[in-house]
């Protein structure tokens, strides 16, 4: 354990970590490694398995036998939403921490958190994150901007750069804050943690970002892919237009009309453009279902972010909506 840990006080408060697991036999090991390992070791560890047809469970069942801190909680599959609220219920610590079981996180990653929260008093932390496969790591394109620099008690009304900050983890929430809210994820949605975070950016009276990462974000390899690698499949484009409109739709209603604004820039310039890339190779059902929902988003984005676009940008809405 390192000093920073020391300087909390006597009272050394409990962070559960919510680890959802669904047929990751090949990560899972690694996962629970880099979470068991962590050098902040006052860990409440809730691995939720989602339903399995592989090793999984076993696994995890072999992980509880070796580390006391670890408690495994099953249902039937039900969704990665359902399965981090299932681990929320269950949770007993001071804050909650979200690890997916495919990543990694780094080995002082909750030690740094705790340390901000607890000196800043903010309503939660979150971190960088890093992408890796087999041979390399790169920082998250969405953290590359706005989370260079260590910041305390911020608000996404100050910087609307957290906007790109919707990922359930590479955070550590209090739990009061959290429960004061009602946060729930929604089931039976892909993308369910968009709208969620992005409200609790809007909700915090002051947020801290730890700008060296703390997650390792795996990019599966082969035919394993997470579901955000694949964006063609069925309904994923329609369900993160979906979210994004939620997100939207609540920003125009709840935040500053700069707030919004840069909410539909962001979505042209970021959103909008990785799920472009796989247009002309998507085949004719992707390619309605992407302008379907690219239409949706632009007819109802603030005229002030409308403006603001890039010729580039406006074009290609103008172009989306004839």
């Amino acid at each position: 354990m390192t000093g920073d840990v020391g300087r909390l006080g006597d009272h050394r408060p409990v962070v559960s970590v919510v680890v959802p697991c669904y047929e990751v036999e090949a990560y899972v090991d690694e996962c629970l490694s880099s979470v068991g390992r962590q050098s902040y070791p006052h860990l409440q560890i809730l691995v939720v398995v989602d339903g399995a047809n592989d090793r999984t469970p076993e696994l995890v069942r072999a992980w509880a036998g070796r580390d006391p801190r670890i408690e495994v909680v099953r249902q039937v599959n039900a969704g990665l939403g359902a399965a981090r609220n299932l681990g929320i219920d269950r949770a007993t610590g001071d804050y909650l921490t979200f690890v997916d079981s495919d990543d990694l996180l780094e080995p002082t990653a909750i030690e740094r958190m705790v340390a901000a929260i607890e000196t800043s008093n903010s309503d939660f932390v979150t971190g960088v994150v890093d992408r890796f496969d087999s041979s390399r790591r790169w920082r998250l394109v969405l953290h590359r901007r706005g989370f260079n620099e260590h910041l305390r008690r911020s608000l996404v009304y100050e910087r609307p750069s957290l906007l790109n900050d919707h990922f359930a983890c590479a955070k550590l929430f209090r739990r009061s804050f959290w429960d004061r809210h009602g946060c729930r994820f929604p089931t039976g949605v892909l993308f369910e943690d968009i709208e969620l975070i992005t409200r609790t950016h809007c909700l915090a009276e002051a947020v801290d970002i730890e700008a060296e990462p703390v997650y390792l974000w795996r990019v599966r390899e082969g035919e394993d892919l997470s579901i955000t690698q694949r964006r063609t499949a069925p309904g994923s484009v329609s369900a993160r237009f979906d979210a994004l409109c939620a997100v939207d739709r609540f920003l125009e209603l709840e935040a500053p009309p700069n707030v919004w604004r840069r909410h539909g820039m962001k979505v042209f310039r970021l959103d909008m453009l990785l799920y472009l890339r796989e247009f002309s190779g998507g085949g004719a059902a992707y390619q309605t279902e992407f302008l379907d929902g690219a239409r949706r988003f632009s007819e109802r984005m603030s005229p002030d972010a409308v403006d603001s676009l890039p010729p580039n940008k406006r074009l290609l809405r103008q172009r989306i909506l004839e």
